[in-house]
């Protein structure tokens, strides 16, 4: 069974970091720097699409009908709108987003061999 695309480019990721970087310092410069950012956010990306999948679309579906009935209850109530922690407003906002925010920190220990793979599927099942 072929390996998930998260643990492939994770594998380019260690490839990359032995010869440009072994210290993990990630301070690249120019096209060092561009080849990083694009195989880092590609891990992102790819690693929140496989521990989610379609979970995501879900989630925007029940933020949308979420949405709808606080425009009622502003109407209804005559109130300027409700207030969400800010944790939860930037899900709601913008549920991608706030995921490849949450997992950066957790991202660079998996690059410095701080952590396992297996220690960040962990903790994103925890979220």
């Amino acid at each position: 069974m072929e390996e998930p695309k998260w643990i492939q480019v994770y594998h380019k990721i260690l490839d990359f970091l032995e010869k440009h970087d072994k210290k993990r310092r990630f301070n690249f410069k120019g096209d060092l720097a561009r080849e990083f950012e694009k195989l880092r956010e590609k891990f992102r990306d790819s690693f929140i699409e496989y521990i989610l999948g379609l979970e995501v679309n879900v989630a925007k579906e029940w933020i949308n009908r979420l949405f709808e009935e606080i425009k009622l209850l502003k109407k209804n109530l005559n109130i300027d709108g409700v207030l969400f922690s800010k944790e939860l407003r930037s899900f709601l906002e913008d549920p991608h987003a706030h995921l490849r925010k949450k997992i950066f920190n957790y991202m660079y220990d998996l690059f410095r061999l701080k952590i396992d793979t297996e220690s960040l599927s962990r903790w994103l099942e925890l979220l």
